[in-house]
């Protein structure tokens, strides 16, 4: 977009909580260090261990706009009555250590406290790093349970055990005091009164974590609640300039969804820098299964990531389940049907059989309908492919018949609805833009072209069309069929082919 751009990172390394807090066997360094180079050869300037106090101060220091990106670094803590000579840590500490070379001394017994993909990542850890057991307690549910599906499987297969409905009560001389809890009615986990020991060397605490926030604390204009900035819809804060994105405010808390927020911020900064209002493009329509067309696809079974054999991940911070090399990779990448979006897979270009449809080199208009050429066959694969992707169309001359109508009412027309063409000015054609496919869902012109032959006479208005992809109810006559041009023969439309 033409900016210089400058990231201020407080930490000595790149990467944020991609690095410290996510373990280098889900996401090896190499592949981070390249993803950041990558950025860095753009231009950015990086300038590591520069932690921003005062978001404002800083803000005013010669740039034209603030993107904040603070992780949640900073791990929540449950007070839990615990002994002098207990150990107890934090996840997001624990976690982080790791990046930083100082190992934790966890000892051969390790409890989790908490549920989440964080818990999972700090049990893995511990296992890898000699404890012999590594016990997750839970106070609700395996099916509740925050964390992913795999994330809980993977443990388990690197003998992470479980501990669930069970909340901790108190930690003192390596034992912990766990209370049973049971699930009411709403699924609220409720105490028994019945308590059990867990033998445990150390206590990692894993109850979800937080931002610190201190940097907008001097901005009285960035608003902040429930620990989070409330942003507008162009992701800017109360303070015109300023804008936030990622763990720090009200969103799903995933390295996707932050990366995302980049992305859309910098396109509201850009617009913002120019004096104007980014406006997203409008999201394609879900494409349901019944509006694919699937015949020309052959099966391409789903190509599996190799993983890592548990022996070999007792002690070893590998990555487990590998990425695809580029071979499958593209294999992968082909299985995809890019459902509701124009990808140029070309169908409608092979599949008509008047070479109507032409293509063209324009990222914003891949192809587009000659009128000329096309005579409304009503085939189901251009019609999908048309409705859905902005196909234009070609060489319109003269005023339409206006129609509202459902492409999935088409029945093909046999005998005296035979569809016929029109040619020259005399055309009746349909808005594409308005997703044709969608049953029920359009009011817009009709066709592509044709219209199937009535009884007798000229259409009027609130006259039904019988079958045919026209099929619908004349809404307004703007055509003059006395000055439609290159007429041949009769027709009961008043001349119109």
């Amino acid at each position: 977009m033409g900016h210089a751009v400058t990231i201020r990172e407080a930490g000595p390394m790149a990467g944020g909580m991609m690095r410290f807090g996510i373990p280098k066997y889900r996401l090896p360094r190499d592949v981070l260090d390249a993803e950041v180079q990558r950025i860095l050869d753009l231009g950015v300037e990086l300038e590591l261990d520069s932690k921003v106090e005062d978001v404002a101060a800083a803000a005013d220091g010669g740039f034209d706009a603030t993107f904040l990106a603070v992780g949640a670094q900073i791990g929540k803590r449950a007070y839990v009555p615990a002994g002098s000579a207990e150990h107890v840590l934090d996840a997001v500490s624990m976690l982080h250590d790791m990046e930083t070379g100082e190992k934790p001394l966890l000892g051969r017994r390790v409890a989790i406290y908490g549920g989440g993909n964080t818990a999972m990542d700090a049990a893995r850890t511990a296992k890898r790093l000699g404890a012999e057991e590594a016990v997750v307690v839970y106070r609700r549910t395996r099916e509740q349970m925050p964390a992913h599906e795999v994330e809980v499987e993977e443990a388990e297969e690197e003998g992470v055990m479980m501990r669930w409905l069970s909340t901790i009560k108190q930690a003192d001389q390596g034992k912990l005091v766990l209370e049973r809890m049971e699930l009411d009615e709403t699924g609220f986990p409720q105490p028994t009164g019945e308590f059990d020991e867990l033998e445990s060397d150390a206590l990692v605490l894993a109850l979800g974590q937080e931002c610190d926030l201190s940097l907008v604390e001097a901005a009285d204009d960035i608003e902040v609640e429930d620990g989070v900035v409330a942003v507008g819809p162009d992701l800017m804060t109360g303070r015109r300039g300023i804008f936030a994105g990622g763990d720090m405010i009200p969103a799903e808390r995933s390295v996707t969804i932050a990366i995302g927020h980049g992305k859309q911020a910098a396109r509201n900064i850009d617009a913002f820098l120019n004096g104007e209002t980014f406006v997203h493009p409008p999201t394609p329509g879900i494409a349901t299964f019944e509006t694919l067309n699937t015949w020309y696809y052959a099966d391409a079974p789903r190509t599996h990531r190799t993983k890592l054999d548990e022996v070999r991940r007792q002690d070893s911070f590998d990555e487990v389940v590998e990425g695809f090399d580029e071979t499958n990779a593209l294999l992968e990448a082909r299985r995809c049907m890019s459902c509701g979006n124009c990808f140029s897979c070309d169908n409608c270009f092979g599949v008509c059989p008047d070479n109507a449809v032409i293509k063209l080199d324009d990222p914003d208009e891949l192809y587009r309908i000659d009128l000329d050429f096309c005579k409304g066959c009503g085939d189901p694969t251009l019609y999908r492919e048309a409705g859905n992707f902005g196909v234009s169309l070609d060489g319109l001359r003269g005023d339409p018949v206006r129609v509202s109508h459902q492409l999935a009412d088409y029945q093909p027309s046999t005998g005296t609805d035979h569809p016929r063409q029109f040619r020259d000015r005399g055309r009746l054609v349909r808005d594409l833009s308005q997703g044709g496919h969608q049953k029920g869902a359009v009011e817009g012109l009709a066709g592509v072209g044709q219209v199937p032959c009535v009884a007798a006479g000229r259409p009027e208005v609130g006259q039904t069309l019988p079958g045919g992809p026209l099929h619908g109810v004349v809404e307004h006559l703007l055509l003059d069929v006395e000055d439609v041009e290159g007429s041949v023969g009769t027709d009961p439309l008043g001349g119109v082919k």
